[in-house]
C-alpha cells in the first residue's frame, strides 16, 4: 500500500528540518520550484533549492493551521507555520503561509511546487552563483 500525501509530507518535513539533501530527494518532483510571491517574486529551482538547503537552518517550526485537499493524483496542502530560521546567514523567522502542490506518479507522492509567503520577514536570500530569477 502506498503512502498518503500526508505521510509523505511528514517525512519530507523531517528531512527538510534535518537539512538532509539526500533524504528530501524522494519527495521532490524533478520540476520542483519554490515560489515566493512577496515581498518580491523569487522562483527557486530544484538545483538551487538543494544547494541552499545546507544553509537553511530551522531551529523551530510550529504548524498553526493545516488544510488538505486530495483528489486522485493531486494533493494541495495549505498551511500556516511559524518558523525560526536562518537562510544563507539571513534571518527568515516569522509566520509563513505555505501551499504545497503534490503530484502522485507511480504511486509515489512528490512536491511539484511550494508557494511560500512570508508574513513577517524580508526578501528571500539567493545563492548568487545559481542565478536569481
Amino acid at each position: 500500500m502506498s503512502e498518503t500525501p500526508q505521510e509523505s509530507d511528514a517525512r519530507w518535513s523531517d528531512a527538510l528540518i534535518a537539512q538532509d539533501t539526500v533524504a528530501v530527494l524522494p519527495f521532490m518532483d524533478d520540476d520542483f520550484n519554490l515560489v515566493v510571491l512577496f515581498p518580491t517574486l523569487a522562483r527557486v529551482t530544484r538545483p538551487e533549492w538543494l544547494a541552499m538547503l545546507p544553509d537553511y537552518a530551522i531551529s523551530a517550526w510550529v504548524t498553526k493551521m493545516s488544510e488538505w485537499d486530495v483528489s486522485d493524483d493531486l494533493a494541495i496542502h495549505a498551511h500556516l507555520v511559524d518558523q525560526t530560521a536562518i537562510v544563507l546567514g539571513v534571518d527568515r523567522s516569522g509566520p509563513f503561509t505555505l501551499t504545497d502542490v503534490w503530484r502522485r506518479s507511480g504511486g509515489v507522492w512528490k512536491v511539484w511546487r511550494r508557494v511560500s509567503t512570508p508574513l513577517g520577514s524580508g526578501e528571500m536570500p539567493r545563492i548568487s552563483s545559481a542565478g536569481a530569477a
